[in-house]
């Protein structure tokens, strides 16, 4: 035990507290859907509104928005921004 430069075993030391606060990213990767199929992803903040992604999913998938009219775009937070396009 003292071999190794420690004076108490393993077995009798504490549990390591739990810090929820760390497990949280900062970043996530969203899925961007065009008429329910995955087209592209990006990073963006967890905590992004979709007036500040919208630019965003529009550049990334462009050549999927070409020539077509966009009926509704929807938006879960933190989940998938789903494009429906005629």
């Amino acid at each position: 035990m003292l071999k190794y430069g420690n004076d108490k075993t393993i077995a009798k030391s504490a549990w390591p507290e739990f810090d929820e606060a760390k497990t949280i990213d900062d970043e996530i990767q969203l899925p961007i859907q065009v008429n329910g199929k995955l087209r592209g992803t990006i990073m963006v903040s967890a905590d992004a509104s979709q007036e500040e992604i919208k630019p965003l999913v529009h550049e990334k998938i462009a050549t999927f928005l070409a020539d077509k009219q966009v009926v509704k775009e929807i938006y879960i937070n933190g989940k998938i921004y789903n494009i429906v396009v005629k």
